[in-house]
Parts: C-alpha cells; sequence; structure tokens
C-alpha cells in the first residue's frame, strides 16, 4: 500500500513570545519552534516588527535560523508588537504574534551628587569636594561638571571646560571679597544629574593671620 503524506507549511510556533531583554533601541524575543513541521523540516523563521499603534508590519528578517532574535534600531519610548513564522520549503506558516512591548531602557541618570564642601579657601581660590551620587542609574559616572556663581547673582556658569574625573576640585581666578557658592552635576552615558545642592557661601579672602 502506498503511504501519502500531506506535506505543507509549518505550523504557528508555540508561543508565548517570550521578551528576554529590553534597552532604549532594541529588544530579543524568543519563541519554540512549531509542533507540526508540515512534513519538511523547519529551515528558518521570518520576523516583522510594528508600531503598536498603527497598522503595517516590516519584514525584518527572512533567514533566522534560532528561535530568537534581536530587534534593533527601535524608538526609544515607542511601543511594538513582534510576529514571527516558521518557514520550510514548502512556504512559510502562520505567525505567532507577541504581547504590546515598550522600547526603553533599564538604565537611567543619576541621582544628584550630595552638597559639596569648600576647602582651602584663599583670597582668589578655593576647593570644592563631593561624594558620588548614591545612584549611578546603572551605568558608571563618567564625570563630574562643577557650577559657581557668586551669592548675589542669579546665574549658574560651569567653570570647567571638561568633565571633571575626580571628587575635587579647584576653583580659582575669584574676585577678593566676593562670596561665592558652588553646585555638582553628575554625567553617565543616559546623561547628567539634577544640580547638587549649592554650598555654604564662602568669601574669597584670605585667613586671618595668613600673611602674618
Amino acid at each position: 500500500l502506498a503511504a501519502y503524506f500531506c506535506l505543507d507549511k509549518p505550523g504557528i510556533p508555540i508561543g508565548p513570545i517570550t521578551v528576554d531583554a529590553v534597552d532604549a533601541t532594541s529588544v530579543t524575543v524568543s519563541w519554540e519552534p512549531p509542533e507540526k513541521d508540515g512534513g519538511a523540516n523547519v529551515s528558518g523563521y521570518v520576523v516583522e516588527q510594528r508600531d503598536a499603534h498603527r497598522p503595517g508590519w516590516l519584514p525584518v528578517s527572512e533567514s533566522v535560523t534560532r528561535p530568537t532574535f534581536k530587534f534593533t534600531r527601535l524608538s526609544e519610548g515607542t511601543e511594538y508588537v513582534f510576529r514571527v513564522a516558521a518557514t520550510n520549503r514548502f512556504g512559510i506558516g502562520g505567525f505567532l504574534q507577541s504581547e504590546v512591548v515598550e522600547c526603553k531602557s533599564l538604565k537611567t541618570v543619576p541621582s544628584a551628587p550630595n552638597r559639596p564642601d569648600v576647602l582651602d579657601v584663599t583670597h582668589e581660590g578655593m576647593t570644592i569636594t563631593w561624594q558620588p551620587p548614591e545612584e549611578d542609574g546603572g551605568s558608571q559616572v563618567s564625570g563630574y561638571i562643577i557650577e559657581r556663581k557668586e551669592v548675589r547673582s542669579e546665574r549658574w556658569m560651569s567653570i570647567v571646560k571638561n568633565p571633571v574625573t575626580m571628587t575635587r576640585y579647584r576653583s580659582s581666578g575669584l574676585s577678593e571679597g566676593n562670596e561665592y557658592e558652588f553646585r555638582v552635576i553628575a554625567l553617565n552615558s543616559r546623561g547628567s544629574s539634577k544640580p547638587s545642592m549649592a554650598s555654604k557661601p564662602a568669601i574669597a579672602m584670605d585667613p586671618i593671620g595668613m600673611h602674618l
């Protein structure tokens, strides 16, 4: 007796689609191969994406060989839906669709550094020291911006051309007798923290008895 096999496209992959990793511009997903291969080995998968709030699927790849895929070049803050179908030599099977996934980074900007201290005050300079922020936002602090203003002014000005990596800085070129405040901003790969509290005001003057 002749045996007849129904050769066909593969079945739908087994869900659900699992979201394995999410970042600002990428999402990694995985799934299980279909139960029915249609009588021919599954040769790969087709993956597509779309904006969750717009119609129209965008084909991303037709040659995914393993049941996992990293979607890249996504827009941070956008919600996406992904779908996947298995392929064999008879064609493309049905699609398995994901839930809505928001593309967002788990990393944030650092918390504000603590209030800086002012040391070694003279008529033309003073040293500012501070502690690193308590929270780095999941991304290493890469440097600090130091800002200065005269107490009688409202305007803060950065006093460093490039971020400093140490937690102390000597501010020079002050005007003797003027009163100054300082604040510090921490930086990481996600951006800049809120400014620290302003330091206690300090007057640019030599310690009493320095010239004796």
